[in-house]
């Protein structure tokens, strides 16, 4: 065995084991002390956490049943096809959008496949930025973690405002549809996301115990308002032919391409089907976790990819006239259909169903970007990691990190008061920022195994003799995703069509490079160094 000799001075003090203890027969093969009674770990999570160098700090709340809920909950895939659609209607049409789910589904399940192995190899918070860590040659390791952690950090962060975001501008446009009279403003909007978040502070600060219990009630209501919203627009909306929704494409952004349309317009697909991989920003906190991670990553990847699927074809067929939907007074098309398929009471009750899923997403989001946060500043991977860091010694919550990513968001949330395509942006850079983490991980992961055939850490999903053609097949499609995320919704570009999702990822880019330069390389050894491995 190898234990990594680098220790970090503000590291929090562990207990590190002995030489070859994960593999030790004394390890009980039941928890033994109170202390791990309390924290829920199992022998499993024990000897994980062992081979990772790490204290067990959080409390493990979440079981398999609560932890399917909970990313089903977050990905959210249904409801954000529908809501979140407007790129991909506009660049790509009806057949567009429906084509470009089918490819992102079947790419990212290869991506995810990839993630889920890892997760399974080394149940971890830190997710993508560890397994570049671990799997990455000494050399480089230290950098490229960082960078990535970086990247991470960014990307879960935007991912958790625009999920704020969509609850803001959907309650605005329901009350517009009930009060007609009720001109939304920007400004309004801000303010709404500024109180939504105050609210999800408050529950990921003093409710975490409670979460795996309401999660799964929201699982419940995650299926049944699916099945609802299907039956009734099935039943009641007019409808296009089969041919109108699989055959027929708009360019709407004037590419001159079809091909080219469509790859602009997949941002929606890739949207609505991205957020399998913050399952593993929780490991810490669910019991039996290489087990659970992977298992629930995958199941719930399927499940919403196929709810989701429900969910686009009939809003699909239920688009009898593009244009108009485009440009509904909402801003959101779904609203157009629901208005041609059943009177205003019907809409309402519907759209609270949405409200409350996306709600319930948005909540999710923000407790697993907190802890993605914790785990990278626990690593010395920020400024201010120290404090970042600190874990609440009653709750047992980080509730820096809660504090942080509530504060990210209602800065971000500013920039729809001077932008009509703030939502826009803020999407482009959590996809792109997202995409630059898969190729790192699943590239060194792909490397290491090419490399060094039969050294992967064993675990209990494993993708076996597949796993070269797996990992190829998802670093491919990651970056290819990469490239196409960073073009604008239409040809003509001016400040309003511009991605300005592009700068801020190079903004910070920039500094990250420079954290890592002034900072970072003296303090950041990345999370490789506090581990035992063979």
């Amino acid at each position: 065995m190898k234990e990594s000799s680098h220790k970090d001075e503000n590291a929090p003090d562990l207990a590190p084991p002995s030489r070859g203890q994960e593999d030790d027969v004394d390890l009980p093969n039941e928890v033994d002390d109170g202390y791990h009674a309390y924290l829920g770990s199992t022998f499993a999570d024990r000897k994980d956490m062992n081979r990772l160098g790490r204290a067990q700090e959080l409390k493990r709340n979440f079981r398999t049943l609560s932890t399917f809920s909970f990313i089903v909950l977050l990905q959210d895939t249904w409801e954000a096809i529908m809501i979140a659609c407007t790129q991909g209607l506009g660049d790509g049409g009806l057949a567009g959008l429906f084509w470009t789910y089918i490819f992102t589904f079947i790419g990212l399940g290869f991506v995810y496949m990839s993630l889920a192995e890892m997760a399974s190899m080394s149940p971890t918070a830190g997710g993508q930025y560890h397994w570049v860590s671990e799997f990455s040659g000494t050399k480089y390791q230290r950098f490229l973690s960082h960078q990535t952690g970086w990247m991470s950090t960014l990307s879960l962060q935007a991912g958790t405002a625009s999920s704020v975001f969509l609850v803001g501008t959907l309650l605005q446009s329901f009350i517009t549809v009930n009060y007609p009279a009720y001109a939304p403003t920007r400004w309004q909007a801000t303010l709404i996301m500024i109180a939504v978040t105050v609210v999800i502070y408050s529950l990921n600060m003093w409710a975490a115990g409670a979460m795996p219990v309401v999660q799964n009630v929201m699982l419940v209501i995650h299926i049944a308002g699916c099945l609802a919203i299907v039956i009734v627009i099935w039943v009641l909306s007019p409808r296009n032919t089969a041919d109108v929704v699989f055959t027929q494409f708009l360019d709407q952004g004037a590419w001159g391409s079809m091909g080219l349309t469509l790859m602009v317009g997949q941002s929606s697909a890739i949207y609505g089907l991205i957020g399998t991989d913050m399952v593993p920003h929780l490991s810490e906190e669910i019991r039996d976790a290489s087990r659970t991670v992977p298992h629930t990553m995958i199941s719930s990847f399927l499940l919403n990819g196929l709810l989701g699927m429900a969910v686009l074809v009939t809003f699909l067929f239920a688009i009898t006239n593009i244009d108009d939907a485009l440009n509904d007074e909402t801003g959101y098309p779904f609203v157009w259909v629901l208005r041609q398929t059943v009177s205003i009471g019907g809409l309402n009750g519907l759209t609270v169903i949405v409200l409350i899923l996306c709600f319930a997403s948005a909540t999710t989001f923000n407790l697993a970007t907190s802890r993605a946060l914790w785990a990278f500043a626990r690593d010395q991977g920020l400024p201010f990691s120290s404090w970042i860091a600190r874990v609440h010694p009653k709750l047992h919550v980080p509730a820096n990190a809660i504090l942080v990513t509530c504060g990210f968001v209602v800065v971000l949330s500013f920039i729809d008061i001077g932008s009509n395509i703030a939502f826009d942006a803020i999407v482009s850079l959590n996809v792109v920022s997202l995409m630059f983490t898969y190729m790192m991980s699943i590239g060194c992961v792909l490397v290491h195994r090419v490399r060094h055939p039969g050294s992967l850490p064993r675990s209990p999903f494993s993708l076996g003799k597949w796993g070269v053609t797996v990992n190829i097949v998802g670093l491919s499609w990651s970056t290819f995703a990469f490239f196409w995320c960073f073009w604008p919704n239409t040809s003509s570009v001016t400040t309003q069509t511009f991605n300005w999702g592009v700068l801020m990822f190079l903004i910070t880019l920039t500094a990250s490079l420079t954290d890592y330069m002034v900072r970072a390389r003296k303090s950041f050894a990345g999370p490789v160094s506090k581990m035992h491995i063979s």
